[in-house]
Parts: C-alpha cells; sequence; structure tokens
C-alpha cells in the first residue's frame, strides 16, 4: 500500500490536509479592475438614462 507524504506547512488548508492554492493577487487585481472599469461604464450609462427620462417627463408635463 502507497501512503501519501505531506509536507508541514503554516498556510490554511482542507480538513484533508491539501493545502489551499496560493491566490495571485497581480491576476485578482487585473480582473478587479476591470470589473470596476464595466460598473463605472454601467452606471454612467444609467446615469444617462435617467437624464433622457427626466427630459422626457419634463416634456410630457409641459404638454399637459
Amino acid at each position: 500500500m502507497r501512503v501519501r507524504g505531506f509536507k508541514v506547512s503554516s498556510l490554511p488548508s482542507f480538513p484533508d490536509g491539501d493545502l489551499i492554492p496560493e491566490r495571485d493577487d497581480e491576476e485578482f487585481d487585473k480582473k478587479l479592475k476591470q470589473w470596476w472599469d464595466e460598473v463605472k461604464v454601467n452606471l454612467g450609462r444609467q446615469t444617462e438614462q435617467i437624464e433622457e427620462l427626466k427630459r422626457r417627463v419634463a416634456s410630457l408635463e409641459e404638454k399637459l
């Protein structure tokens, strides 16, 4: 019978002893920046749509 070897580590691990994969901070920062850029673009679009809606409502109110 073959026994799996082990390493002593201070890193967090799962209950079965497998180490949690190390996080790549650069890739995480890159993905977070891309996500935030998309959020800003979408918020800008939403702001434009709200302003257009306000103009249309004001136009309709003037006609009443």
